[in-house]
């Protein structure tokens, strides 16, 4: 009895265990020169999933404004904002236009 009641709650639980523990290290894809310019090492940006015609795609946003798009955990990420995570992500480098973020829960 207890086995039927129980099985869906671990392999639930643990997806959100993963979302909440999820932690990406990645470099902002195309990102926008005029954001990139108010950027500073320690800012936060937000982590969000842009729809595009068809497929959605994961961008990092200052202010309100898309910096760019994210490839490295692109999947986990969105797989997580769809279930309700929401992400930041913290600037570790900016140098010559290629800003560098760590990824995790908030």
């Amino acid at each position: 009895m207890s086995g039927g009641s129980t099985g869906p709650f671990p392999s639930g639980g643990k997806k959100q265990s993963n979302c909440e523990l999820l932690t990406i290290n990645s470099v902002v894809t195309s990102p926008k020169p005029n954001v990139v310019s108010q950027l500073k090492t320690g800012d936060i940006v937000d982590i969000a999933v842009s729809p595009t015609s068809s497929y959605s795609v994961v961008v990092a946003l200052f202010q309100g404004s898309e910096l760019g798009s994210l490839m490295s955990g692109a999947e986990s990420l969105l797989d997580c904002i769809e279930q309700g995570y929401l992400f930041q992500g913290k600037v570790t480098r900016i140098h010559n236009g290629r800003v560098d973020l760590h990824i995790s829960a908030v």
